[in-house]
């Protein structure tokens, strides 16, 4: 089950993409079946995805890059604070961000999103862009239906 602060953290980081233009999805499911917790489109920018966690591990950062790179142009990885916990684990995590700096970092505040760093936008191969497009047409044909049938019982007697 999902804890409510993950689920604020994840509203706020597709705010932030809402708020600047992007067709934003909450728990997108990609193409080969992983979730990705924020997926954005915007026909001139490209994909994005946004990976929230509550706290991040060197080893949880590299397994979200070898998920979702494949699928978008720019990957940033969000969670509270400022990323710059030099003790533990947040040496590693600091080090792990050095040597990728082509993922983007949100830090995510309790009213506000800080960017960190903006990602590198990369290529997306052709075919990774057709699947997506087929995922995104079938994620807004489910809505649409959904919405409808949804009318169709308020305004049934």
């Amino acid at each position: 089950m999902e804890h409510s602060f993950h689920r604020e953290l994840k509203r706020q980081a597709a705010d932030y993409f809402c708020d600047n233009g992007w067709q934003t999805f909450q728990e997108f499911v990609l193409p080969d079946k992983h979730i990705a917790d924020i997926f954005a489109y915007c026909p001139n920018r490209g994909y994005v995805i946004c990976e929230v966690a509550t706290l991040y591990t060197a080893s949880k950062a590299a397994n979200a890059f070898g998920k979702y790179r494949p699928w978008c142009n720019r990957l940033y990885l969000a969670a509270p604070g400022t990323y710059d916990v030099e003790l533990g684990e947040g040496r590693q995590v600091i080090k792990w961000l050095q040597e990728h700096e082509r993922v983007g970092i949100l830090a995510l505040n309790t009213k506000r999103i800080n960017v960190i760093r903006e990602p590198v936008s990369v290529y997306l191969h052709p075919r990774a862009t057709q699947l997506l497009q087929q995922r995104i047409s079938l994620t807004l044909n489910l809505v649409t239906s959904q919405t409808q049938a949804q009318e169709g019982e308020r305004t049934e007697p």
